[in-house]
């Protein structure tokens, strides 16, 4: 990003922003590494962590082509995901909440596991910057209502030409494979009446999402656990000169030393003998 053009204080809050980035860590939001600043040449470059699956854009619009709905709890997920990754977004910055403001389709991204990771926010430096969380949770609601309908909600952000477009209680319809439920948290998204949204904390609270967020507890202390012994295991392979025997460090590494490997991981492992065999020769 060039900052040429920046004043000082904007570009002291584009650092800011960036830096609040690098230490918003959740697992539903795209990783941010470093931040360099080229002072030469005016730059800034931001380090993120690769997306290498498809977002949400392509997944609507593949659906959109096959005309087939993306199903309920899919769709819960992805919101529930979201909601817990703007709630970490959400921390005080040198006293100063700062926003995302960049939910869409297309900066939602897609791992293997159709798990969802938040992309960059906007870095904008102008005066909109100062709207509450109440903004994105608008934008939270049309990306809900893309998911749902496979089409955007209204094609302007701007508040003068949505209240235009949308008279005060319009009931906001979605096809009726979905829950009423579902329905209604929309139509509570969209409100145009800021203080009328629901807030991050009752959303993730609703009867709704009552599932799925248990799930994701779940598969969080999951990989909690998982991260425990993976360094349990590192520790013990560096000190296994210094452990007795006997020792339940040394007799989990030697469990997992006798683990029998699956097909998959036989299969790969042959593919790659054959591929060292190769290059040998």
């Amino acid at each position: 990003m060039c900052y040429e053009t920046l004043s000082k204080s904007e570009t002291q809050t584009l650092i800011s922003k960036v830096n609040h980035q690098k230490m918003a860590r959740h697992r539903n939001i795209v990783r941010c590494y470093d931040c360099i600043v080229d002072s030469a040449n005016t730059k800034i470059y931001v380090v993120m962590e690769e997306c290498t699956g498809d977002n949400l854009a392509g997944l609507i619009a593949s659906a959109s082509r096959e005309r087939r709905h993306l199903d309920e709890k899919f769709i819960l997920q992805v919101i529930a995901q979201l909601t817990s990754a703007l709630k970490t977004f959400y921390r005080k910055s040198n006293g100063k909440p700062i926003f995302h403001h960049n939910l869409k389709a297309g900066n939602v991204f897609l791992d293997s596991e159709r798990n969802v990771k938040l992309g960059k926010p906007s870095y904008t430096t102008t005066n909109q910057m100062s709207f509450d969380n109440k903004c994105d949770i608008w934008s939270l609601g049309c990306l809900l209502y893309e998911l749902c309908t496979l089409c955007r909600y209204v094609p302007s952000s701007e508040q003068k030409v949505l209240a235009e477009k949308i008279p005060a209680r319009t009931l906001i319809k979605i096809p009726g494979q979905y829950s009423k439920e579902l329905s209604m948290l929309l139509n509570n998204m969209l409100n145009l009446t800021d203080d009328l949204r629901p807030s991050m904390k009752s959303i993730l609270q609703s009867n709704l999402l009552a599932e799925v967020v248990e799930e994701e507890a779940k598969k969080a202390q999951g990989r909690s656990e998982l991260a425990k012994r993976n360094k349990m295991i590192r520790s013990a392979r560096k000190n296994k000169e210094n452990l007795t025997p006997g020792d339940p460090q040394l007799v989990m590494l030697d469990n997992i030393a006798r683990r029998p490997r699956t097909d998959s991981q036989h299969t790969s492992q042959v593919d790659k003998d054959r591929h060292v065999r190769q290059l040998r020769i």
